[in-house]
């Protein structure tokens, strides 16, 4: 496994998730081997029960794009716009950031409380 390797440079990395029904659990999720789901060819409304799932579990979400309107793995500019309506209008209840700064975080947290998983 490349995990130790990873571990030793970087804070945190994502791999692929193995079930788009599950999230990351901010508890007990390895920081060097985050799910993500690769969101290619989806639609705003599946994009957004995806968020939507993620945020009722009380888990962490992670999206992975490879480009907007571009490429053969993208999404439309029209099906993003949607997701990002959707985000905007969450934004004082669901946290859209960088992979490294939630990371960070939940690190944090979790050396504070003694608790969950320590990668």
């Amino acid at each position: 496994s490349y995990v130790p390797i990873v571990a030793r440079y970087f804070i945190a990395a994502r791999g692929i998730g193995v079930n788009r029904r599950l999230a990351n659990s901010p508890l007990a999720c390895d920081l060097h081997y985050l799910w993500s789901w690769p969101v290619e060819g989806l639609s705003g409304a599946e994009m957004i029960g995806y968020v939507i799932r993620a945020y009722t579990q009380g888990r962490w979400g992670i999206l992975t794009f490879h480009g907007i309107n571009e490429g053969h793995l993208s999404v439309s500019d029209v099906d993003f716009r949607e997701l990002l309506d959707f985000l905007g209008s969450y934004r004082d209840r669901i946290w859209v950031a960088p992979v490294v700064e939630v990371a960070e975080y939940i690190r944090e947290w979790r050396s504070r409380h003694g608790v969950g998983f320590k990668g």
